[in-house]
């Protein structure tokens, strides 16, 4: 196993803790109460000037006097004296360093930045690494190096081979509390607090290389640096392990765009759930969605290829709610064969054997044998990958009767089989002490379950565009792309702008710049008609349909009455050009745009074009670079252009996709000067008959 620079931290052989007293409960003493309540077999010491015992730990008076020099030092003074520890930390040449302390940069005042910055300056140029400040620490339960400065840490855990990794201790503490009380099991706890120095993406790299981590769950409420924390998350879908982000702080902090359309289209944490959807990760939008998805990883890895589900309700109503909670998740109920609904009528004759199944009413006398039945029949469905079997509350027999006969059904069964359960709290449960997967509550269950079923990787996925698809050199586009951008002012109109979108490969029409309806005619002979005619304008950014563009134009006398219409509406705008512009055939109009978020910065967005961009709020986001077949996946998840494609017929994905890579690039190469882009409408052909930019317009950021 490829050991990680944060290994000294998760796996060190001798600990120091400073700041701890005999019978105390501080938090350094609760470092040193967990570390020995979980068997920590290395080397540990206290720090304490007056005595040479803390709690059953031999102590020094002097961190120096420490022989060797331990891997970790767990820092647990005010946070006024933490400065001079660390720098004895620093001088001794120890790896590793946890800061508990708090008041520091996360009060938001002068001194507690200053501290923080003075923090960062000590271990500057060294080999010292440092966890915090304020933060609760780390907890490697796999090998029993738990330095966890927190009483609410059980000395006995359900181990296993989920990781949690938070910016705050709380929501870690409360993940590991109640994910452990459902059986999940965690093998490490990483809490980062401040990360003055450690940070998620290192620590999600670091999760990435260990053998003993297969999921990981990750809280952060904001990142300094998308660009590592996309790293961080790629490092670990390469790795084969899903990370399930837990978002907190997702409300909107950006204005509002005035002059795109696209701007007004990222919602409170769409870019940020584009840009983990981009990366191969998971959003969670609860705890229990976040616990449920992982504990569905850790007792069946991946989901089936297919992910067809079976679903089963105990009652008519209960199977109503579970139809409409599958619906509503999209997640996959084919109708069950003829065959097996032969099966089901002939166990339960009273019961339709629609999927969801209900159980019906037959069994509430006997031993629920006929429900068995009926079970099996629908498990062993060729058609069906996995079992949801959503639980009521029942009592006496009953109980027994009817999750006797379920777990009959599911006892030898190979397929994963998931049970969400509404089941009386404080009551026994059948299922549970069964050994049965149980999620609770349900509807947090059904999204755990969509997102397990609908995980994919990214792997090893180059996220760039392909250099094929551009006709200039990188050179060459570059340049002229930064010319046109560093020169522009306050925006690019769309003559510009789709020459710029030509150098990325982006088709545009045929057309050309008139000063008055003669040339305006002879522009138009020579493109072919029918032709648009429009206003360019710096002054008149949208555009309406016959006061600023007039389209379907089909001969001589038609243009020129349009253009005197088009130059009578343009009296104001001392800046107007005239673009007639060759008619492309109609079809799927999309648009393809970017909005700068103010933590993720430039965002790609993908809409619905034309008069339809801001009524249709189903929009993908998400991060540039992103390369062809990153597109292909997104693409295929959206379910807006799948069902347009089942109305009206197939469009040529290829062509998008191609386009949509290419602005992406685009997006790359200008980011510096881009602030937001509409490329509206994007017209999708028939498979074979490409993809066109008709109008486009960049926003250009003021730098000043």
């Amino acid at each position: 196993m490829k050991q990680s620079a944060l290994e000294s931290f998760l796996s060190p052989s001798s600990i120091a803790v400073v700041g701890a007293s005999p019978g105390k409960l501080d938090f350094p003493n609760l470092v040193i109460h967990n570390l020995i309540a979980h068997g920590f077999s290395g080397k540990l010491t206290a720090v304490h000037p007056n005595h040479t015992n803390v709690d059953g730990v031999m102590a020094v008076s002097n961190l120096k006097d420490i022989t060797p020099t331990p891997d970790l030092c767990v820092i647990g003074v005010r946070a006024e004296r933490v400065a001079g520890v660390l720098r004895e930390c620093v001088s001794m040449g120890i790896p590793a360093v946890t800061i508990l302390a708090s008041r520091f940069a996360e009060i938001g005042t002068d001194d507690g930045i200053a501290m923080q910055i003075e923090l960062g300056e000590i271990i500057a140029g060294s080999n010292t690494r440092v966890l915090g400040p304020n933060c609760i620490g780390v907890g490697n339960f796999t090998n029993k190096s738990v330095s966890l400065a927190s009483g609410n840490v059980p000395a006995q855990l359900p181990l296993g081979p989920v990781a949690i990794v938070s910016q705050s201790g709380g929501v870690a503490l409360l993940l590991m509390l109640r994910g452990s009380a459902q059986g999940m099991g965690i093998g490490q706890f990483v809490n980062v607090g401040n990360e003055m120095d450690v940070s998620i993406p290192e620590v999600l790299e670091a999760m990435a290389l260990r053998d003993d981590v297969s999921t990981v769950i990750c809280y952060l409420e904001g990142t300094k640096n998308p660009s590592a924390l996309r790293h961080g998350l790629e490092a670990c879908g390469a790795a084969g392990k899903p990370v399930i982000l837990l978002r907190g702080g997702l409300t909107k902090q950006g204005k509002v765009a005035a002059a795109s359309h696209t701007g007004s289209l990222a919602g409170d944490g769409e870019i940020w759930r584009g840009f983990v959807s981009q990366v191969g990760a998971i959003t969670a939008e609860s705890i229990d969605h976040a616990l449920a998805t992982a504990r569905l990883f850790e007792r069946y890895g991946l989901a089936p290829e297919k992910r067809r589900v079976g679903g089963f309700a105990g009652g008519g109503g209960l199977t109503v709610l579970l139809a409409d909670m599958l619906a509503q998740a999209r997640i996959s109920t084919p109708s069950f064969t003829s065959e097996t609904q032969v099966r089901i009528r002939t166990a339960l004759s009273d019961v339709t054997p629609n999927n969801p199944l209900d159980m019906g009413g037959l069994f509430l006398a006997g031993d629920g044998s006929n429900l068995t039945r009926a079970l099996n029949a629908m498990a062993e469905d060729p058609g069906i990958d996995a079992l949801v079997l959503c639980m009521s509350a029942y009592l006496g027999n009953r109980d027994k009767v009817i999750n006797g006969a379920v777990l009959r059904a599911t006892a030898e069964l190979l397929k994963p089989a998931i049970f969400i359960s509404y089941a009386i709290p404080g009551t026994k449960n059948i299922l549970k002490d069964a050994g049965c997967f149980v999620l609770e509550p349900p509807e947090s269950g059904i999204q755990g379950l969509r997102s397990w079923l609908s995980y994919y990787k990214l792997l090893g996925e180059p996220q760039i565009a392909e250099a094929g698809n551009f006709k200039v050199s990188y050179a060459g586009r570059s340049k002229r792309l930064q010319e046109a951008l560093s020169n522009a002012g306050d925006f690019i109109l769309e003559d510009l702008g789709k020459e710029l979108l030509g150098l990325y490969g982006v088709a545009c029409p045929k057309e050309k710049i008139v000063s008055d309806y003669k040339e305006a005619v002879n522009a138009a002979m020579q493109i072919g008609y029918p032709v648009a005619l429009k206003i360019l304008s710096k002054g008149m950014l949208h555009r309406g349909i016959g006061r600023g563009v007039i389209i379907g134009l089909k001969d001589a006398v038609q243009v020129q009455e349009a253009f005197n219409t088009i130059a009578s509406n343009a009296v104001d705008h001392a800046d107007a050009r005239f673009l007639v512009q060759e008619m492309v055939k109609p079809n799927i109009e999309i648009l393809v745009g970017a909005t700068r978020d103010p933590e993720m910065g430039l965002a790609l967005a993908i809409a619905m074009g034309g008069a339809n961009v801001e009524s249709e709020k189903e929009v993908i986001f998400c991060v540039p670079p992103i390369s062809s077949n990153g597109v292909r996946i997104l693409l295929d998840s959206w379910v807006v252009l799948n069902e347009l494609e089942k109305k009206h017929g197939p469009i040529d994905r290829e062509a998008l996709i191609a386009a949509i890579a290419g602005i992406s690039q685009m997006l790359v190469d200008g980011n510096e000067w881009i602030e937001e882009l509409d490329v509206n409408p994007l017209i999708i052909g028939a498979p074979g008959e490409g993809a066109v930019a008709v109008d486009a317009l960049f926003v250009i950021r003021d730098l000043n």
